[in-house]
């Protein structure tokens, strides 16, 4: 079933609207600011610039950290999906027991087959097809089974073996948390937002993990090294990753939509359109909800995120007759903004501004480097804290 019509697409532009379907490589192919440009950003143009489209010699490197990434979230967000889209790496345990591996057992296992072991200047491979002729399973020949099992990945994407088994074993650890795990089957996943920043008039784009009617979530994996208390590493994550720019950026993405700012695009099911339109009826603000899992430990964790303060006076029926509807009405234009999410806003509003005023200084022809590339250190530039010791 479709939505409303979409404007011919090009290369890199696409109209603003929710794609519930958009594939992953088509969204990192649009030139727009996201939230990860966004944050690079805030650190310096010149970060953004040395992985953007603007420079020719930019290398998308699928690195194992974030093949490891994707089938972590694939099958978190889309359970079943993993085996479809994933497959060990070729290891050992991939031949099971009895395999040969080496010229040494090769060759004592052509022995054993009443075969002469090593043939005058014979190679490996070779030894390895004459066991294969005396009916020892090539599957377990480590020299043939390594070829034998490349052609069977197709188009997917190879992790290694022991990650495969651990994703599987936390999704099991996961599901016994079905008050967290909820956070992640409402709702539909990879939900493409593209919109333009109004102040601004920046092309924008985000993908959410997880959108429902009310809400939406965000999957997030850790580690504690250093061993701080489980609320320090939580809030160091938000601070030094810049997560609270991505849950603003989102947040307000989700915001013009339930407004009425977003039209749907492209194909869609009865069911997202339906989700579609709650979200545009939903009288509340979004709810915001990180999810956390803490690698090699049982840790999972959700975060409901606090985005607004409400005055408890208008945030329920009271006793002069307000109805619910008119309660939720006061309660929403009288919510006070918490500072955690101020400071992403703003934050936010600095990296475009960076985005902004770099493309005036070097433009799109030459690298980019900081935008006051000489600069006076003083006072400010350091912490009270530190200063006082």
């Amino acid at each position: 079933m479709d939505a409303d019509d979409t404007t011919p697409e090009t290369d890199f532009i696409l109209p603003d609207g929710v794609y519930f379907n958009m594939p992953a490589a088509q969204y990192h192919s649009l030139r727009r600011l996201s939230n990860s440009a966004m944050q690079k950003l805030d650190k310096g143009a010149a970060y953004f610039w040395k992985d953007s489209w603007l420079n020719p010699d930019a290398v998308d490197e699928d690195t194992e950290a974030r093949r490891i990434g994707r089938a972590y979230h694939t099958e978190v967000l889309e359970p079943g999906l993993l085996e479809k889209l994933f497959m060990p790496e070729f290891d050992a345990l991939t031949m099971g027991k009895g395999a040969v591996t080496n010229a040494t057992e090769i060759t004592a296992k052509l022995e054993e087959m009443g075969e002469k072991g090593k043939l005058k200047s014979e190679k490996v491979l070779d030894q390895a097809k004459r066991l294969a002729a005396t009916g020892f399973p090539a599957s377990k020949i480590l020299h043939l089974a390594a070829p034998l099992y490349a052609k069977t990945v197709g188009d997917k994407t190879l992790i290694p073996r022991n990650t495969f088994d651990d994703i599987h074993s936390d999704i099991d650890a996961m599901e016994q948390h079905p008050d967290i795990v909820k956070y992640l089957r409402m709702g539909y996943s990879e939900v493409t937002i593209l919109w333009t920043d109004e102040k601004t008039g920046e092309k924008m784009k985000a993908r959410l993990d997880r959108v429902w009617e009310t809400g939406f979530s965000d999957l997030k994996t850790f580690t504690n090294t250093l061993g701080k208390r489980l609320s320090q590493c939580l809030s160091d994550a938000i601070k030094y990753n810049r997560y609270h720019m991505q849950m603003a950026t989102y947040w307000t993405a989700l915001e013009i939509w339930r407004a009425g700012g977003m039209h749907l695009r492209g194909e869609c099911t009865a069911e997202q359109i339906e989700l579609f339109k709650a979200i545009t009826e939903n009288p509340r603000k979004m709810e915001c909800v990180w999810i956390w899992q803490e690698k090699k430990t049982p840790n999972f964790l959700a975060s409901p995120m606090e985005t607004h303060k409400y005055d408890v006076r208008t945030h329920r029926v009271n006793d002069a007759g307000i109805d619910e509807a008119k309660s939720i009405e006061i309660a929403e234009k009288t919510a006070m903004p918490s500072s955690w999410f101020v400071r992403g806003l703003n934050d936010a509003r600095h990296a475009i501004g960076v985005y902004q005023l770099a493309m005036e200084i070097y433009g799109t022809d030459q690298p980019w480097n900081d935008i006051n590339p000489v600069r006076k250190i003083t006072d400010d530039d350091f912490s009270s804290f530190w200063l006082d010791e």
